[in-house]
């Protein structure tokens, strides 16, 4: 199962990255500043998010 865990925090977040990196713009100073201060949290409460969903699935 835990197999099943890192398998889909990987994926999900290489596809928010990806996405991420498609639609905000990076030009300017303050547009990457904002990229990072955005996207990472972003990112660090998906992965949060999937590891709940795995804690309460039956058998896990």
């Amino acid at each position: 199962m835990k197999l099943f865990q890192y398998l889909a925090m990987f994926v999900a977040g290489t596809l928010f990255l990806y996405v991420y990196a498609q639609i905000m713009p990076r030009e300017g100073p303050v547009w990457s500043v904002l990229y990072f201060v955005i996207g990472i949290p972003a990112l660090i409460f998906l992965v949060y998010g999937i590891q709940q969903f795995f804690k309460r699935l039956p058998g896990a």
